[in-house]
């Protein structure tokens, strides 16, 4: 078994030798007589505890309790104090400089190895824990780490859920633009039309970035805007999938009616109930497929409804719906990405979003308190 180091630092010759007499046989013994040669075998050897004498040309041990407390790797070697003097003075300063014990000189030998070996088994634990307490630090570091990725892949996989509904328009016009070119039926009006269709998908992809930068930063500007001017704003945004997919869309929300929020990011919300009615008109094969936006207010909130008619939501799933990772599409590629986000960016507002099915459709339910509500809270 390895012994421990202890290192004596005393002038006194006949100390030194009575000590290392008594400690021999259980401890490795290193000796110094002043506090700069003590400094020089600490660079050399791993010491585990120290004997100073208070008392000693070159550098006292007052002195080399200041280096051995100032120094990162020393500090942590327990040191006891050996001295004549038993003054409260003397015992008291030696403590503040970080002395765990003191033994009085001549020393006694039973007195000697007890108080060592209680200070080494203290030392023993107290780096057991100090082991422990860095290792969970270390643990807590990587599950951070961790959750941060965690969070950056939600964040990621949010913004790719976002970017394929205008991406999808963008390909759709120059399909168009290519199509109605090789037929020669390409006109100058025609071209800026899709053109700036296309212009307007590519500024909502760099504003869907925008609003990711910015979603979970406090200082973002609330402006009151008009609820149904932001329907209309989503609805002239993907005009062209309303006219490819045949859906008729009806926004009845109250044109008085202004909410406190972030308006790009509610155009998020209606963009993804949106897309997802139009996966499950095509999944079920609706035929006359309708989508109605409208509102209903009490006396502290307001409700919008998003219905449609495309069958609804599986009744197995219904409640976990907003949940993320959970879809009704799994199989077809669906990855339960957008009512999550949805709800988070509802939530963030003070808000809720509810859903069942009703009238052979699913029926999306946002409760928003009334703009006054929000002001006095702010």
């Amino acid at each position: 078994m390895k012994k421990n180091k202890i290192l004596i630092v005393d002038d006194d010759k006949s100390s030194q030798d009575l000590m290392a007499t008594i400690l021999q046989k259980n401890y490795e013994i290193k000796v110094a007589n002043n506090g700069k040669i003590a400094l020089e075998i600490l660079d050399i050897y791993t010491i585990d505890l120290i004997l100073l004498d208070i008392n000693m040309p070159v550098m006292d041990g007052y002195e080399f309790a200041k280096v051995l407390k100032k120094t990162k790797k020393l500090k942590h070697i327990p040191f006891i104090f050996l001295t004549t003097k038993n003054s409260e003075d003397s015992i008291v300063e030696g403590f503040n400089l970080g002395a765990k014990d003191f033994i009085s000189k001549p020393v006694k030998k039973e007195e000697l190895k007890l108080r060592i070996k209680t200070q080494l088994k203290i030392s023993k634990l107290q780096n057991k824990l100090l082991y422990k307490i860095n290792l969970i630090k270390t643990k807590n570091e990587i599950i951070l780490k961790q959750e941060r990725l965690s969070a950056m892949a939600e964040m990621l996989d949010a913004v790719a859920h976002q970017w394929k509904q205008p991406l999808s328009i963008i390909l759709l016009n120059i399909e168009q633009i290519v199509m109605e070119f090789n037929y020669d039926a390409l006109t100058k009006d025609s071209a800026n039309n899709l053109l700036e269709h296309i212009k307007k998908q590519s500024h909502h992809l760099i504003d869907t970035l925008d609003d990711f930068r910015s979603f979970f930063r406090n200082d973002k500007e609330i402006i009151p805007f008009s609820y149904y001017d932001m329907i209309e704003s989503v609805k002239d945004l993907i005009k062209t999938e309303f006219i490819k997919e045949n859906i008729n869309f009806e926004n009845k929300v109250d044109k008085t009616i202004m909410i406190g929020a972030s308006k790009s990011e509610f155009r998020h919300v209606y963009i993804n109930l949106i897309a997802n009615s139009k996966f499950a008109f095509n999944d079920n094969n609706i035929k006359n497929k309708k989508i109605t936006i409208s509102n209903y207010t009490d006396e502290d909130y307001n409700y919008f409804t998003f219905e449609d008619n495309a069958g609804g939501i599986k009744e197995e799933i219904i409640k976990d719906i907003f949940n993320l990772n959970v879809s009704g599409r799994k199989e077809k590629g669906g990855t339960g990405t957008g009512l999550y986000l949805s709800k988070i960016i509802v939530e963030k507002y003070n808000g809720t979003i509810s859903v069942e099915n009703k009238n052979k459709g699913a029926c999306f339910t946002i409760k928003l308190p009334k703009l006054k509500e929000l002001s006095s809270n702010s």
